[in-house]
């Protein structure tokens, strides 16, 4: 009986190994990928005359634009988690919770 616990304690630690690489990889390529078409088919659109060259200049700015925006948001909500500003109503209820349990008045 030990052997077989041990065999499928075994066989599901393996299992993450065995499935392939981690999602946030795939997910990464899946992004690269997505670019490339999207530049792809910019390009497309120039050549075939869909778009002039102002158009495709201020959609390729627009994007970074966006991707810029992203980022710095993505920056600030980390600096907020290292400084510990902007407590999360999750906080706010442990907090209380612990405060109610000391004792202690909640409005200290």
């Amino acid at each position: 009986m030990k052997f077989i616990l041990i065999l499928l304690l075994a066989s599901c630690l393996g299992m993450p190994a065995i499935a392939g690489s981690h999602p946030d990889k795939e997910r990464g390529a899946g992004m690269q990928d997505t670019h490339r078409l999207r530049e792809l088919r910019l390009r497309q659109a120039l050549k075939n005359g869909d778009i002039s060259p102002r158009e495709a200049e201020s959609m390729r700015l627009e994007r970074r634009q966006q991707r810029d925006k992203r980022s710095e948001n993505r920056r600030q909500q980390r600096e907020a988690r290292v400084k510990g500003e902007g407590e999360t109503p999750h906080k706010f209820w442990r907090d209380k919770r612990r405060q109610s349990q000391r004792g202690a008045s909640p409005d200290d």
